[in-house]
């Protein structure tokens, strides 16, 4: 039961990072972000937490599949 529960854990926390992942590269390519990273040279905070946060999520929820509980 908690290997199930794990491994569904991980699969959810696995999508939720490419959602965000999504997000963050959709908010890159966005005109408002264009126009921020025209005049300061970078991207919006909100574009940069998006992809860290995707990328993050991402890398736990691979890392929860590959070494979760076994048995």
């Amino acid at each position: 039961m908690l290997r199930v529960l794990s491994t569904l854990f991980s699969v959810v926390v696995l999508l939720i990072g490419a959602m965000l992942c999504y997000s963050g590269v959709q908010s890159y390519h966005s005109f408002e972000d264009g126009l921020t990273r025209l005049f300061t040279g970078s991207s919006t905070d909100t574009t940069i937490w998006l992809l860290t946060g995707g990328v993050v999520m991402l890398a736990a929820g691979l890392g929860g599949l590959l070494f979760g509980p076994r048995r």
